[in-house]
This record gives C-alpha cells, sequence and structure tokens, in this order.
C-alpha cells in the first residue's frame, strides 16, 4: 500500500502539473471504485486550486467547491498523460479531461481504490479520525510521549495505527523501528522519554528521504510518470536477509502484518515483548 512518501510524491507531482487548469470532465470508466453522492455535475468541477494530502489521502480542491479525495489503498495508481496516446485500459476506473490537454488516468488493477467526491465542507470519512501528521510541528516528544503512556500494544502497531500518527505504513516502520534500535514488539508504553524523541526524530528523517526519493516501490507503486521510486534502494531491513551490520534478520507477526527486525541489533527484555509469531 502506498505509504506517506509516495502519495506525498504524488501530490507533489500533480501540483505542478494541474494547478490553475480547468477540468474539462470527469469520465467515470467504473462507478464501483467512485462515488459522487451529490451528484456534481462531472462537466462543471472547474478549475484546481491545490493538491494537498491527509496521512493517505491524496485531495486535489477545485473553484467549485468539490474536492476529489483519493484513496490508492493496495494498487491503486494515478497516472499523468499528455497527447494523444494509447491509454492502457486494465484497471482504468476514471479519467480527469484538462483543457489545454492532458488527462489524469486513475488506476486500480484490484479494485480497492477509491475516488469520492465531495464538497469542500463536507467531512470524510476516513479523514476525521485522522491522527497527527509526522512532520505536524505540534508533535514534539512531550505529546508523542503522553500518547504512548500507558499503552500495552506493540509500538509497531501504535505507529501504523492511523489514529494516532497518519501515514505511516508496514514498510517504513520497520525501517524506523530498525534505525532506532527498537523491538517492532516493544511494548509502546515502556519506552524512555530520550528513546521517544529519536523515534520522532528518524521518522521524520526517513520519510523526508523516502520522499526525496520518490517512494518506495517493492512491488506495483508508481508515480504520475508511471516511474518507480528510488527509496527501495536504501531498505536496510524490510523484505531483506541480513541488517547492514550482517546480522541474520527474523520476521514476525505485528498487527497481522509480516515485520522485519534484527534481534542482534533491537534486542530487549522477554517481560517487554508482546506476543510475536515468527514466520
Amino acid at each position: 500500500m502506498p505509504e506517506l512518501p509516495e502519495v506525498q510524491t504524488v501530490v507533489n507531482q500533480l501540483s505542478k502539473k494541474i494547478i490553475g487548469k480547468v477540468v474539462d470532465e470527469l469520465r467515470i470508466v467504473c462507478a464501483s471504485c467512485v462515488c459522487n453522492p451529490q451528484g456534481f455535475d462531472l462537466r462543471a468541477l472547474g478549475k484546481v486550486l491545490s493538491v494537498d494530502r491527509e496521512g493517505k489521502f491524496i485531495i486535489i480542491y477545485l473553484d467549485s467547491g468539490v474536492k476529489a479525495v483519493i484513496h490508492l489503498r493496495m494498487t491503486g495508481k494515478i497516472v499523468w498523460e499528455e497527447g494523444n496516446n494509447a491509454l492502457k485500459t486494465k484497471g482504468l476506473r476514471a479519467e480527469f479531461k484538462f483543457s489545454g490537454g492532458g488527462k489524469i488516468l486513475f488506476y486500480s488493477v484490484r479494485g480497492f481504490a477509491r475516488l469520492d467526491l465531495w464538497s469542500a465542507c463536507d467531512k470524510v470519512s476516513g479523514l476525521e479520525n485522522l491522527g497527527l501528521d509526522p512532520f505536524d510541528k505540534k508533535l514534539d516528544k512531550n505529546l508523542l510521549a503522553e500518547m504512548l503512556k500507558g499503552r500495552k500494544v506493540a509500538i509497531k502497531s501504535f505507529l501504523m495505527d492511523q489514529r494516532h500518527i497518519c501515514g505511516i505504513g508496514n514498510i517504513y516502520a520497520c525501517e524506523i523501528l530498525y534505525r532506532v534500535g527498537v523491538h517492532p514488539q516493544s511494548k509502546a508504553g515502556c519506552l524512555s522519554l530520550d528513546k521517544i524523541e529519536e523515534i520522532l526524530q528518524i521518522t521524520r528523517q526517513v520519510l523526508s528521504k523516502a520522499i526525496e526519493c520518490c517512494g518506495t516501490t517493492v512491488n506495483d507503486y508508481r508515480n504520475i510518470d508511471d516511474k518507480t521510486g528510488q527509496f527501495q534502494n536504501f531498505l536496510q531491513v524490510y523484505q531483506k536477509n541480513c541488517c547492514p551490520k550482517g546480522h541474520r534478520l527474523q520476521k514476525v507477526t505485528v498487527g497481522g502484518r509480516g515485520t522485519y527486525f534484527c534481534p542482534e541489533c533491537q534486542k530487549l527484555e522477554q517481560s517487554d515483548l508482546v506476543e510475536q509469531t515468527i514466520f
């Protein structure tokens, strides 16, 4: 699933392409992936004012008072197309046609991605319960420590819970915790203030580097030019056999997700571990 860096990459690239352009038409190819509950006129969506990100959601604001909310989920993809090139139709769910040329193609091969149209003032399901963004200035070590206080859930599960901190998924949670030297199944409430501060710093460093690299492509992710990201070249534990220090990695299940960690670099007392399953 595209995580914060992949979504931010798409937002950054779309912003350069479509802000100020007028949507001539939104053509729906597959209604099951597109929702227009208020029945907006798809030929009168107007000019693009901004493209933003909230968690893993992409939001396109238009001067007609409509916002298009996109969640790529597992295998969704947005491609920018210019000219009259033949379109790839497999998985194509919708296309935004712009005056003066150019199209946004919205793909979802497995049909899980969503494109919903809402009034700009509407509260959108899925957005209203999002936690703080990792880059939010309000999120400091003291606030994070308060959020973690008394929690027995695994720290990796906490980081991936979008109700607490939004945008972090499986890949980046593994990478962050390895770099900090924290076992992914450490009880969230048992971490020291120094370690909490380090988690916050490393989170921002890893995500910033991944954005700089236009995201991570392990399987399906592509940016709007249909190109892969490059942060997979900097992964240290995710889907690896050994860590950078040469230690053999283990894979466990945390919160239902396959989790890679180094038992040498990420040690802790067994009493501080939540229940684990080793593959």
